[in-house]
This record gives C-alpha cells, structure tokens and sequence, in this order.
C-alpha cells in the first residue's frame, strides 16, 4: 500500500512540473520478432480528473492492413481525449496480410490487459477503461465490448490474469457485420481477403471465420455500452452495418447510442479534427463522443453502509 501511495504521489508531482505526461515506444508484448508498443499519454495537472485515472484505448484505423499509432487520426484522438482528461493509449497492432485475424485483437486485448497489470504505476483506474477507434480500429474497439472476457484466471501471468473487457466502446464507422452477404465493393473485397488470409471469401472455413471476427455475432445483454458513428453515405462501410448493431444492440437491451453524419463518408468528416479547430467548432458527433464516454467512464458510486 505504502508503496503504491508512493507511485501516486510521484506521479502527481511529474503533472505539476509537465504540462503532461507522455510515455511513447512502450512494449507492452512481445511477438516473435515484433515488439508491439503503446504511447501513453497523461492529462496535465489542470485538467486532470481525480485519480486513479480512466484510461482510453486509442486503436488505429487503416483496412487492418496498414497505419500506426503515431500517424494519421490515432495521435489527433489521443491528444484530444487527454485534453478531455483521460488518459490515453495508442497502441500499435499486427497487420494483415503478415498476421491476418486474429492477431489484431489479440494484440488489443493484450494492450489492455498490460495496462491493466500496470495500473498503480500509471495512475489507472483497471475498471474504467473504453476503447476508441475508427474504421478498423473501430471494428476492434467494438470486439472488445462485445466478446467475451478472455482473461485467463488460474494463469501464473499477472497480465494473463487481468480482464479484456472494456466499460464502453465507441466506433467510427467500424465494419459490424463482415460475413454480410451484401456484394462488396472491390477496395473492401481485398481488405478482407488480407484480413483473412484467404483469397475465396465464400468458403465455409473463411465465412466461419468472418462470422467469429464480426462484432454482431458476439452481441449479448451483458456487453459494454456502444457509441457507433458513421456517414450516411459511406461506400466503403455502409451505413446498413451501424443499423444492423443498433438492432441487435436493442434487442439485447444493450445500451447504445448512433449518430449518422448525414452526407459523411469513410472518415471525411473528421477532417475538422484533423486540422485542429478551436474546441467551439468541433463537430457534434466529436462532443456527443465526450459525453458518452463521461457517462460510461462514471466512477462507481461507493457503497451505502
């Protein structure tokens, strides 16, 4: 105990003297030759929520098959997110068609659960943690409130031990449904043959395969609240795949939550993220985003005696 008041006291001291605290090329696991790493990243004093923090997971869109936790719209969310006073991290994932699925959520319930198993080092609250993520990102963020909890109890791994569970998930545009019989179009026929590794998509071993790697099929009442935003007019992930989880998410008596971009795209309306607007022009989705996750990083209520 004396210990970790220690770490905690030593962490606050870093926010005062930093206007944030920033831990980038973390490994948080080791694959053969890979080493997989995170950036965390630790609001400054001044907008800091009392501690421990709720942390977000930042995953990174790109197909499954290309982008990074520095680049693109990871960082963007990260910061922004931080700003918002939670602690963020980016993590970095295996890609397809080196490593198709399941590595990628592999490597997003490992990142979890590592930072589980370091939450008194960082400050962390271990019950309070969601996942972001837009495009395929979003579709991992979304395996994670929904799948089942793959910790492994009886492991003599204290990272192992810890939950791959997420208190609530918000996807941009995430693909819901990828063993859809809806004719794709030719840019997401060669992302799912990459994600999969298989180049029939109708063979029964690769449907089956889609059906365990799609977010609707592991829907069930006790899964996370789900946040879905997605353009009206996206071809590359049809809006039908946020109205298939609302569905499903409805029927489960799951709480959720959709916003439909009207005239948006595959991702064009984050572009006023992207480019850094003063906080009183970001767009509503961006801010209904914040309120979500205040209402699904809540702190408990401490028990009436």
């Amino acid at each position: 105990m004396k210990v970790a008041l220690l770490l905690v006291f030593m962490l606050c001291v870093a926010w005062s003297q930093e206007s944030s605290l920033e831990r980038k090329g973390l490994v948080y696991v080791k694959r053969g030759e890979q080493s997989m790493q995170l950036d965390l990243r630790l609001p400054p004093s001044k907008d800091s929520r009392p501690l421990p923090l709720p942390l977000v997971l930042v995953i990174h869109g790109g197909g499954w098959r290309q982008g990074a936790r520095d680049r693109n719209e990871a960082p963007v969310l990260a910061r922004l997110l931080t700003e918002a006073g939670y602690a963020t991290a980016a993590i970095s994932y295996r890609l397809a068609p080196k490593s198709p699925y399941p590595a990628q959520i592999e490597d997003c319930r490992t990142a979890l659960q590592w930072l589980r198993s370091k939450a008194q080092e960082f400050g962390l609250d271990p019950a309070r943690c969601a996942a972001v993520g837009a495009s395929a990102g979003g579709h991992l963020a979304a395996l994670l409130a929904t799948e089942q909890d793959g910790a492994v109890l009886d492991s003599t791994d204290p990272v192992a031990r810890c939950s791959t569970r997420v208190a609530c998930a918000v996807s941009y545009f995430g693909p819901m449904q990828l063993d859809s019989e809806i004719e794709l179009p030719a840019m997401a026929t060669r992302l799912m043959k990459a994600f999969t590794g298989k180049d029939d998509l109708l063979a029964p071993q690769t449907r089956e395969l889609l059906r365990r790697a799609s977010p609707l099929s592991h829907v069930t009442k006790d899964d996370a609240p789900m946040l879905l935003v997605q353009g009206s007019v996206d071809v590359l992930v049809p809006p039908i795949h946020a109205r298939l989880m609302v569905a499903k998410l409805s029927a489960e008596g799951v709480k959720h939550e959709l916003v439909m971009v009207e005239g948006g795209g595959h991702g064009d309306f984050l572009m006023p993220l992207l480019k850094s607007v003063p906080a009183q022009e970001r767009p509503d989705w961006w801010r209904r985003t914040l309120s979500f996750l205040e209402e699904g990083l809540r702190p408990a209520e401490p028990a009436k005696r």
